[in-house]
């Protein structure tokens, strides 16, 4: 959703800064290589607190939620506002949904199960532990609840490049869906995109 993100900022005049590892969720203690990353980028959020951070992650280990509570309290408490962003929906498979489509007899046999994307529930967990955070879903638009399955493909525009990764060719069609989003939740002030 960085391409929404950095769009939507140069229309309301935000820097947009992408601070991920791939493979790697914020928290605390995540691995040698991720714990090197997290670590270096909770000293850079404390040493240059952004206005607004607005993360999602697939939120690994069973103290995911206490960690992100640890680290997002204190940014609160120096004035950053905070937006968790659900998780997408996840294929369970380990394989790319756009490979499966290339061997499928029809895209519609690499459709699967509805679901809220393997993070969410700790997202939507910690946000209930930190008063003032904006919690949003941009999943109705990826895999609209009251569908048995979630679809590959939305209007010929693949929507996953890989289990759990949108295509970035999807993600820039939901650009003033998500900043309608933020509105709604008075991240922004106004609309700016007309819905096409």
């Amino acid at each position: 959703m960085l391409f929404d993100l950095d769009l939507i900022g140069q229309r309301h005049g935000w820097r947009v800064q992408n601070l991920t590892k791939s493979g790697c969720s914020f928290g605390l203690i995540d691995g040698q290589d991720c714990g090197k990353y997290n670590g270096n980028l909770k000293r850079e959020l404390n040493a240059n607190p952004p206005d607004i951070l607005i993360m999602s992650s697939q939120m690994y280990g069973d103290t995911a939620v206490d960690d992100l509570v640890t680290i997002l309290g204190p940014l609160q408490k120096r004035g950053v506002r905070v937006v968790l962003l659900d998780d997408v929906p996840t294929s369970p498979g380990e394989s790319s949904v756009y490979q499966c489509a290339e061997r499928a007899a029809k895209v519609t046999d690499c459709e699967f199960p509805w679901n809220v994307g393997g993070g969410t529930p700790k997202l939507r967990e910690a946000a209930s532990k930190l008063p003032g955070v904006t919690s949003m879903s941009m999943n109705k638009w990826i895999c609209p609840e009251g569908l048995d399955k979630c679809p590959v493909a939305i209007g010929n525009v693949f929507v996953y490049r890989q289990t759990s990764h949108l295509t970035n060719s999807f993600v820039l069609t939901t650009v003033a869906l998500m900043e309608r989003e933020l509105v709604a939740a008075k991240v922004l002030p106004r609309v700016t995109m007309q819905l096409q």
